[in-house]
């Protein structure tokens, strides 16, 4: 008996039809289409079928229910008959925000044999009319997903940015449309910006706008439109550095609100000891004024969960994500570790600012999450340090141990003298 990869008797086709206009259609979307009996798709998709597509259709666009309608077609009478597979149809793209990412595993799941057919987008649409490439855009979809424009388009233009980005471009729909693109860029001072509009692309009435933001605020759009900002001559004047990031630009709090902060010098210091990688995930406990956490975030495009049990902390970290916009990137939570780690993603990285009193609990949560998670503990304390020291030894953990000593320049009279901060000792777990 031959042994190997048993293949399913179900069958499905998954297609993208591009943005509407048949035109633009695949030649190989189109021969499934038309041999297909049985279609599934949107209501807008499936209206926009040529006469020469015949057959059962179904309207939906929820994968449990696609898998559903699909189970039931199996044991009809029509399925019996059928000479070829039946189709998922969605609009543009399979790979660009589709309803395809979801329904795919679930149907391999289910014993289905899947093969799918991608469509032209609009991305690629306007790219070919504007006559350039598109491959240093950064693609964002609005469409029904949470989005921040503005902090978008900050972290993409921004010098410390790992991407040399010449353009974003936004799929909108639901509640985020052109006009709204347009209205949040003009509020945030990037009226300025280049954009070019593509209204209701590969249709015959199509319209593409070209020209600054604040031209179009009073101009409404209709609901098939994308947009693209372009980064023109923007300058980002809060996160033009690497790293170290002054200490001044943070929001502070003075009197009985005071939450102290990691300064500048000691920040460089944490990101060299914890090493995160693009895109990492990194729990920031006991965030303070959140100035680890924004460094993180946009100097290393971490995902930071910054976490703290002081309100005054939560606020005041959350103003200073919006002010570095790093909205993005930093979810700011309020309560106590390890027991509102719970949920979160497995970390990479861990740096713990404070603790109170709960040092050892919240290493061995994390080290139960992930073993390989990297934990950097900031200690000004003697106690917290041999704290720290004495939790590593006894769960058998490799650890070393960096003192940071600063001293900054004061001036006295006409003479400058060097004025010591408090050593800090960083305890790296691993």
């Amino acid at each position: 008996m031959a042994h190997g990869k048993v293949i399913p008797a179900k069958k499905c086709v998954l297609v993208g039809i591009g943005m509407g206009n048949w035109d633009t259609l695949t030649v190989a979307a189109y021969r499934h289409l038309e041999k297909s009996t049985f279609l599934i798709g949107s209501k807008r998709v499936l209206d926009s079928m040529p006469d020469t597509v015949h057959g059962l259709w179904k309207q939906s666009i929820d994968p449990e229910q696609i898998l559903d309608i699909l189970e039931t077609w199996q044991t009809s009478i029509e399925a019996q008959s059928a000479t070829y597979p039946p189709c998922v149809v969605f609009s543009g793209d399979t790979g660009f925000y589709s309803g395809c990412k979801t329904l795919l595993p679930l149907l391999e799941k289910n014993g289905y044999s899947v093969e799918v057919v991608p469509g032209i987008t609009s991305f690629q649409y306007l790219a070919a009319k504007m006559h350039t490439s598109w491959q240093n855009w950064l693609l964002k979809s609005a469409h029904g997903v949470d989005c921040d424009i503005v902090a978008s388009v900050k972290r993409a233009f921004c010098s410390h940015s790992p991407h040399d980005f010449s353009g974003v471009f936004f799929l909108t729909g639901g509640k985020i449309t052109v006009d709204v693109v347009i209205s949040k860029l003009c509020m945030a001072g990037l009226g300025d910006l280049p954009v070019v509009i593509g209204e209701k692309l590969s249709y015959k009435d199509e319209k593409i706008y070209q020209g600054e933001a604040q031209t179009f605020l009073a101009q409404s759009f209709k609901s098939l439109s994308v947009i693209l900002v372009e980064r023109g001559a923007y300058i980002d004047d809060i996160t033009r550095v690497i790293s170290g990031f002054d200490d001044d630009l943070f929001i502070r709090n003075t009197g009985e609100n005071f939450v102290p902060m990691t300064k500048s010098e000691v920040r460089a210091v944490v990101l060299s000891k914890l090493a995160p990688k693009y895109e990492n995930i990194v729990y920031d406990i006991g965030s303070g004024t959140g100035s680890v956490s924004v460094e993180l975030a946009l100097c290393a495009q971490c995902q930071v969960y910054a976490i703290d049990e002081n309100p005054n902390a939560v606020e005041l970290t959350k103003r200073n994500v919006a002010k570095f916009q790093a909205n993005e990137l930093v979810s700011v939570i309020s309560g106590k570790a390890p027991d509102v780690l719970k949920g979160l993603p497995k970390p990479d990285a861990v740096f713990l600012g404070g603790s109170n009193g709960a040092l050892s609990d919240i290493v061995k949560y994390v080290k139960r999450k992930n073993t390989a998670c990297k934990i950097l503990i900031s200690a000004i304390t003697m106690e917290t340090l041999t704290e720290a020291i004495a939790i590593a030894k006894k769960m058998e953990l490799s650890y070393d141990v960096t003192e940071v000593s600063i001293s900054r320049s004061k001036e006295a009279g006409k003479y400058h003298l060097m004025n010591a901060q408090n050593p800090v000792s960083l305890i790296r777990i691993f």
